[in-house]
């Protein structure tokens, strides 16, 4: 979505608000700039859904990702097979 279009349809959420909403929107956009220059969390560290995962989950996935990369994978036919055999779809 280009920017004009964000501006379009924020403008058009704005007209649907009342005094009260509008000020308190007033007030997160004024805030929003006085922080402007801060981007990154006020943390000496980041945390990636990948380093929250247990050591045992991280290791089936990098070992179904090194067999997909030995093409060890099962193709579609053969699983939308086993499952139409299974459950009868």
């Amino acid at each position: 979505m280009e920017i004009s279009a964000f501006k379009k349809a924020i403008i058009e959420k704005l007209e649907g608000l009342n005094e009260a909403q509008l000020i308190q929107v007033q007030e997160l956009i004024e805030n929003f700039h006085q922080q402007e220059n801060i981007e990154e969390p006020q943390t000496d560290y980041h945390l990636e859904e990948w380093d929250l995962m247990p050591d045992w989950q991280k290791k089936r996935i990098e070992d179904a990702e090194k067999s997909l990369g030995r093409v060890a994978g099962v193709p579609h036919k053969e699983v939308a097979r086993r499952v139409k055999d299974k459950y009868g779809f």
